[in-house]
């Protein structure tokens, strides 16, 4: 079976598309030797950082960076800092860590 006819659809909140949207242009903008081993891998990165870019407004907003931070903050686990990940919860004095985001 030839697949590259076949497609795929994704759907992602608005706070998902926009936090995706940013770590893509990060990944894009960086030494990517270590992250991409394979350069068939960028052709799927293009196309889905092209096409966050084309649908999300809030990518032009004079207020980028604060909508960024809120849907960051949305999509946080509950009590988590930004890193370490995975989530390090801290209770009384000591950290444990969030099974649900361990690989």
């Amino acid at each position: 079976m030839c697949m590259s006819d076949s497609q795929v659809t994704i759907k992602l909140t608005s706070d998902e598309a926009l936090v995706l949207s940013h770590w893509l242009e990060k990944l894009q903008m960086t030494d990517l030797s270590r992250a991409v081993d394979d350069p068939a891998v960028w052709a799927p990165i293009h196309r889905i950082a092209g096409t966050l870019d084309k649908t999300l407004p809030e990518l032009f907003a004079p207020n980028y960076d604060q909508l960024l931070e809120a849907a960051r903050q949305r999509l946080r686990p509950e009590g988590c800092a930004p890193r370490p990940y995975p989530c390090i919860r801290r209770r009384a004095g000591t950290a444990t860590s969030n099974p649900t985001t361990t690989p």
